[in-house]
């Protein structure tokens, strides 16, 4: 069940998770990089730099089949405010 913030707008939690169940409908490969890097800990944002987390990375990875291949296809989800 999807949830709606105040705002009337679905949460990011929620819309990833239906734009994995239309990948997986379509019988795409994909993947999710669990990229967040918000921590106010100095000793784990060092631990991620250490780890090799980078912003800026998308958020998606899908592999959308074609006649010519497969088309990489990057999405970074944003949340409106």
């Amino acid at each position: 069940m999807v949830k709606y913030t105040a705002n009337g707008c679905p949460s990011e939690d929620d819309e990833e998770h239906l734009l994995a169940d239309y990948c997986d409908t379509r019988g795409w490969q994909h993947t999710h990089f669990s990229n967040e890097t918000y921590t106010t800990s100095w000793s784990q944002k060092r631990k991620m730099k250490y780890l090799g987390v980078h912003s800026g990375i998308p958020d998606h990875f899908i592999l959308i089949p074609r006649r010519a291949g497969l088309i990489p296809c990057y999405i970074e989800m944003k949340r409106e405010k």
